[in-house]
């Protein structure tokens, strides 16, 4: 499909708001005979504010587009929506979405959850917009090519109270714990990016969704507590087809960027989840494959959506 171009162009300001994170959400413990539950069970993470603003530029659809793509989820089947039951999502919102915070909450409400059955084949889809980045990782065995990408948190590139240094979320860290849901709860799962990973990558037409400068050197030892000892993803691996059981959706290719765009009456969002609802709710989902949803969507120049896994010929959110 030809590129598409849009007039609109936003300029975004530095003016900065600072989120109140409220207590972190935790699933809820169900009864045994909850264990049958079949609904989708969703994380949606959407962060315009963060903290260390002088890196980050805020930017202003990816939250529209975690609110969007939630309204999506909840609407009744009759609105074109997937009717999934409110208790079935969480939501981190800017500072709500500490990388403590988004990888806890990936574990209480994925890997611990009670009402989500062991190996059966439960929907489960994690959703990302807002900052990526790619960073070096020197001597660490498990990049592919001494960089690795990843999607940052609220609180990338702060100190703790406890002086601990906060990094991005490695893809090899997502790629284990996408793993191990698998291993454990089944492998029909879907990720979806509206982010990119060209660290440092200018501005001209639209925010682009990646930081203004370099993050550091990730270290060797960063999350070994949930690595060491076991069998890696490779940091190549989240995007690499063959190597995943997960669907992955991504905004953009890997050296591409992925924009925010003005829409109608100057609402901002995504290009990508913009379009990605919108055609999520004109398909028939028992006929359509996430590679065949894809082949929908349009593509602009530098920024071309992208769909990975060795199930993206499955039927969308079904896993058959």
């Amino acid at each position: 499909m030809p590129p598409q171009s849009e007039s609109n162009i936003v300029i975004v300001t530095s003016t900065t708001v600072t989120a109140t994170p409220r207590p972190e959400p935790i699933a809820a413990e169900e009864p045994p005979e909850a264990h049958e539950n079949q609904d989708p069970f969703a994380l949606i993470i959407g962060i315009n504010e963060y903290q260390a603003s002088e890196h980050f530029p805020p930017l202003r659809g990816a939250v529209n587009d975690a609110t969007e793509f939630r309204q999506y989820l909840l609407d009744s089947r009759e609105k074109r929506g997937l009717q999934v039951p409110e208790s079935n999502i969480v939501s981190l919102i800017n500072g709500e979405a500490t990388r403590d915070n988004i990888l806890a909450t990936f574990k209480s409400h994925f890997l611990d959850n009670r009402r989500i059955p062991n190996g059966g084949d439960t929907t489960m889809i994690l959703f990302f917009a807002g900052h990526g980045s790619r960073v070096e990782a020197r001597g660490n065995l498990i990049s592919s090519d001494e960089e690795v990408r990843g999607i940052c948190p609220v609180d990338e590139r702060t100190i703790t109270p406890s002086r601990k240094y906060v990094h991005t979320i490695p893809d090899y860290v997502l790629g284990w714990l996408l793993r191990e849901l698998a291993l454990k709860k089944g492998p029909n799962i879907t990720v979806i990016f509206d982010s990119c990973h060209s660290g440092g990558m200018g501005r001209d037409i639209g925010m682009a969704r990646t930081p203004a400068s370099h993050s550091p050197a990730v270290p060797l030892e960063l999350d070994s507590h949930l690595w060491m000892g076991k069998n890696m993803v490779p940091s190549h691996g989240m995007w690499y087809s063959a190597a995943t059981a997960h669907v992955l959706l991504a905004a953009c290719g890997e050296r591409e960027t992925a924009r925010e765009w003005a829409f109608e009456k100057g609402w901002i969002r995504g290009r990508f989840t913009k379009s990605l609802v919108e055609e999520l709710r004109k398909v028939d989902l028992e006929d359509t494959t996430y590679a065949e949803l894809m082949d929908r969507l349009p593509s602009w120049s530098g920024q071309k959506p992208q769909c990975e896994g060795s199930r993206r010929n499955r039927r969308v959110f079904d896993g058959k």
